[in-house]
């Protein structure tokens, strides 16, 4: 880990596809920071994609992580500088599907997929982190950090119409485990859990 500390007005590169200014604290501070770990690995998924990335959350002062706008936990990695939010550009590849790339990067993922939210975190941690929030603060797998903690996802799609104008998509999640895992609270949590969700999807 290298921890790069700039100033807000530095929109400089930081790699071929991100610069400086995809990774500040929007709330106006002046001083910045993000780790060149964090960078490499996103610039290495965007060149796997052959996609544009936006971060729509990079590094995150005191003041902006507190926020109720944020509402970040005291000890969140965007406040060093660790860890980004992120997205597809264009949003063609949905949160989930891009969760199961960056666990290829990245030990630590969290997958945000609801009404309002589309997005994937990482972070730069060195224990493995993974889970998925479905609605706001409400995660499908008990929020479990352990190394032998795996998260499956299957979805299929039924288009409706010829012309892709309204679909059907059936989503189906196992979170299984091995050994003692336990949760940010010190709960044990071992066995399978399954998850399910319908989607409905129109275009107008």
């Amino acid at each position: 880990m290298r921890v790069i500390v700039y100033q807000a007005s530095d929109t400089s590169a930081l790699s071929k596809n991100f610069t400086r200014k995809d990774f500040k604290c929007p709330c106006g501070c002046t001083r910045q920071m993000v780790d060149s770990e964090l960078v490499e690995k996103l610039q290495a998924i965007r060149d796997k994609l052959g996609k544009a990335i936006k971060v729509t959350s990079g590094y995150r002062c005191i003041t902006h992580n507190a926020s109720k706008t944020v509402g970040g936990s005291p000890n969140s990695k965007h406040r060093y500088g660790m860890a980004a939010d992120w997205r597809m550009v264009n949003r063609s590849i949905n949160p989930v599907a891009l969760g199961i790339i960056a666990a290829q990067y990245f030990k630590a993922v969290g997958i945000y997929w609801y009404d309002g939210c589309a997005i994937v975190h990482t972070d730069t941690r060195d224990a493995k982190a993974t889970w998925l929030c479905d609605a706001p603060r409400h995660y499908l797998n008990n929020n479990l950090y352990n190394n032998r903690h795996h998260f499956y996802d299957i979805a299929i799609s039924k288009y409706l119409l010829r012309n892709y104008a309204a679909k059907i998509q059936f989503t189906a999640g196992l979170a299984r485990t091995h050994g003692d895992c336990r949760t940010p609270d010190g709960n044990v949590f071992s066995g399978n859990e399954w998850t399910a969700n319908i989607l409905f999807q129109f275009k107008f």
